[in-house]
């Protein structure tokens, strides 16, 4: 071969291996959660409209990346003012939220029919996640003032970029269902993923101490939830009907926090009297559906469970997508090889 030839077929091998490489890394983008964020270039303090932002999965199964372009054609909510507590006392309102439904999102990536158990998972970018069951996230909620009056209804969405606050970049907002529902420390930041999985299961049952028998006007009543309960909240009640997120909350300070306030506990609950009682308990939380409903007597009150009121629903089946989901590693490894195979 003479050596034009042989020149003409190193370019053209380099050409093929550009092309490899670039055909490669556009699958990336669409397929790594977050990655189209960190290599996304600059633009006037905006995502670029070219790379993928967000990604959705249905199982491990990629069902649509989405551009910021891509996004912002799906319309914008009106700004509202979104309420809620990180953990009681701490209430706190952010005005002028305007972003994505996640409702018409999903809809956008062809997910739909979801059982209201399935878990629904927000990731950012640096790993953190918040699931909420697909009834929590599409249930009715409300902006609610520090009073606990009742303001506008409010969808779920991710916020839009704003401009020069990186603290508010496609972070997950939405309602509160009850005036008292802490549902701050679910609002994800830099959301780079959602992933609907499968059932997402029930909170365990709350116990007490003493669980029932004989006790005294002023004795001290304790309710603990499962060690796996997270940020879900003991309800209850003192007059046998069943708790809802409306009900009386036995854990309202975070355990993590309760330091902070110079506590060791949240206050226990005082025996009302000598004569016969029932707390009736029940765990509740985001990411999962409400527990069972504990029954505790004392003083020979011989209440039972009332109607939990809940639905079981069924198990939504996940996607197949078991090969998509080891597709990153396969395409890393064939940039690696493109790249580092000899020139013919």
């Amino acid at each position: 071969m003479s050596k034009n030839a042989k020149h003409r077929t190193c370019h053209v091998s380099l050409l093929r291996k550009m092309l490899t490489v670039t055909m490669v890394l556009t699958m990336l983008l669409g397929v790594v959660p977050g990655l189209g964020v960190a290599l996304a270039e600059e633009n006037g303090g905006q995502p670029d409209p070219g790379n993928v932002v967000l990604s959705v999965f249905s199982g491990t199964s990629l069902a649509r990346g989405f551009t910021q372009a891509e996004l912002d054609a799906l319309g914008k909510t009106s700004p509202e003012t979104y309420s809620g507590y990180n953990t009681y006392p701490t209430y706190s309102a952010t005005a002028d939220i305007s972003g994505y439904r996640i409702t018409d999102i999903l809809a956008a990536a062809g997910i739909s029919g979801l059982s209201p158990n399935a878990a629904v998972t927000f990731t950012s970018g640096d790993s953190f996640s918040a699931t909420l069951t697909y009834g929590q996230l599409t249930q009715t909620r409300y902006y609610y003032s520090n009073g606990g009056e009742r303001g506008s209804l409010l969808p779920a969405v991710l916020r839009e970029h704003v401009a020069g606050n990186d603290d508010e970049t496609l972070r997950l907002y939405f309602g509160q269902a009850s005036a008292d529902e802490q549902v701050r420390p679910a609002y994800v930041n830099h959301v780079v993923s959602i992933t609907i999985g499968a059932d997402a299961g029930a909170w365990g049952s709350p116990t007490a101490n003493p669980a029932s028998g004989s006790v005294k006007a002023g004795d001290l009543i304790r309710l603990n939830a499962p060690s796996d309960s997270g940020d879900a909240k003991i309800y209850y009640t003192l007059d046998g009907s069943r708790p809802t997120l409306d009900s009386l909350i036995y854990n309202r300070i975070a355990e993590r926090w309760l330091s902070n306030h110079e506590l060791t506990e949240n206050q226990p609950i005082i025996a009302p009297g000598d004569e016969p009682f029932t707390i009736t308990a029940r765990i509740i939380g985001l990411g999962k559906n409400d527990g069972a409903i504990a029954v505790f007597n004392y003083n020979g009150a011989t209440a039972t469970a009332p109607d939990d009121g809940g639905s079981s629903g069924t198990t939504m089946p996940l996607g197949v997508g078991d090969l998509l989901g080891k597709l990153p590693l396969f395409v890393m490894a064939l940039v690696l090889l493109t790249i580092l195979t000899p020139f013919r």
